[in-house]
């Protein structure tokens, strides 16, 4: 289920990856969305809470998992570069894939929301 078309992304979050990226981002953002919030974010939805602050979420997965595809091919994020006898140095992040998107995603869903709650209800 994508949560937030691409004119959603572009003008309201203020989404930079092109259009085509962002569509063959959508679903893996969604997955992984849905993962991290146990489904919540379907059934809430569906029931129409929190809709803005997942369409949010969702966008900033989508950016999160387009800095990771291009970390896995540069190597890392390039913090230094040299010409002459060319040199360069890249820093990695330490965070797991899941972490990183966590952290995207909770930017957006306030515990309030209860979307990224790990417990039992």
């Amino acid at each position: 289920m994508q949560y937030a078309d691409y004119t959603f992304y572009e003008q309201k979050y203020g989404g930079r990856l092109p259009q085509s990226t962002y569509d063959a981002l959508a679903l893996r953002a969604a997955a992984a969305l849905d993962r991290l919030t146990y489904d919540r974010c379907r059934a809430a939805i569906l029931r129409e809470g929190c809709v803005c602050e997942i369409k949010l979420a969702f966008c900033a997965v989508c950016d999160e998992l387009a800095r990771i595809d291009s970390v896995s091919v540069e190597g890392g994020e390039v913090v230094s570069e040299t010409v002459g006898k060319w040199s360069r140095t890249v820093k990695t992040d330490e965070r797991s894939t899941e972490r990183r998107l966590y952290d995207a995603a909770a930017m957006y869903l306030t515990p309030q929301s209860g979307l990224l709650y790990r417990g039992v209800r």
